[in-house]
């Protein structure tokens, strides 16, 4: 379960806007919401002045964008406090966003290792093979561009003389500079590792001309 984790500002409506506290809201990820201020001629009834800080939301669900504009406060010296506080916030939430990804990966690669011991224990045979069998991985077949530099898979199913392993149709991993990296399938002819270390790209034709 993915989320996204947008932090908010909550204004009380005390004398003054004297008081502020924060917190956020958590929204799935089939909306993309992101709120901004800004400081606008001002159509309130409710400050005084020319002009005031508006608190902008842009909210986004399919092809549908939303944008909600409100009147926020009429003191500038507070909204330097604000965004103070938007950006420590955002980094908590984002520390605690890895911290929950991390776990729920270690969680994925558990089952990773316990399914594959167990169809070993229970048939005898590798896993290896039956994925292999079962899925069709000769698009992964002939040249490659590994972040650029030029590449050959052939029939071994091997990256630089390091065996790839196929987890399923949409990814596999390989070890790469001495370390275990993890490929998913972005579309015909690209791979990205996790992290976006690696890419694997499929030459094209013009390059293939240019080369001969």
């Amino acid at each position: 379960m993915k989320y996204l984790f947008i932090f908010i500002i909550l204004a009380f409506s005390l004398p003054g806007f004297g008081q502020f506290t924060s917190g956020y809201v958590t929204f799935n990820t089939a909306t993309q919401d992101s709120v901004t201020y800004q400081k606008l001629p001002n159509t309130s009834e409710s400050f005084k002045g020319d002009s005031i800080y508006y608190k902008i939301t842009y909210s986004k669900a399919g092809d549908v964008m939303t944008v909600r504009t409100e009147p926020f406060t009429d003191v500038d010296s507070l909204m330097a406090q604000v965004f103070f506080n938007e950006f420590t916030d955002a980094s908590r939430q984002y520390k605690q966003a890895i911290q929950e990804w991390e776990a729920q990966e270690k969680g994925y690669e558990l089952r990773l290792r316990q399914a594959e011991r167990q169809y070993l224990a229970f048939t005898g045979s590798k896993i290896k093979d039956k994925v292999e069998k079962d899925f069709d991985f000769t698009e992964l077949l002939g040249e490659w561009l590994l972040n650029g530099k030029a590449i050959t898979i052939d029939a071994k199913l091997e990256i630089e003389r390091k065996p790839i392993k196929i987890l399923s149709d949409v990814q596999f991993a390989v070890e790469i500079d001495k370390e275990r990296q993890v490929f998913n399938r972005v579309k015909a002819g690209r791979w990205d590792a996790k992290g976006g270390k690696y890419k694997l790209e499929r030459v094209k034709e013009k390059a293939k001309k240019k080369s001969k």
